[in-house]
């Protein structure tokens, strides 16, 4: 069931969490997107896998460097 009936809706859920990287952190899921807006749906889908992607390379990286003092 999603849980913005607007694309309105999800840019003020983004813009409240402070941008589309934190609203990533937050959590939401092409499921939370408006039903039927296949546009968008796709587009966050990908943005979801860019940002599973970064934050697996960058785990990888933040294992290599030594521990800041």
């Amino acid at each position: 069931m999603s849980r913005f009936d607007s694309r309105q809706d999800v840019a003020f859920k983004v813009a409240w969490e402070g941008g589309l990287y934190e609203a990533l952190e937050y959590g939401i899921k092409v499921n939370d997107l408006p039903e039927g807006d296949t546009e968008l749906a796709e587009a966050w889908r990908a943005l979801d896998g860019a940002h599973t992607a970064f934050e697996e390379a960058a785990e990888k990286v933040r294992a290599l460097l030594p521990e800041g003092e």
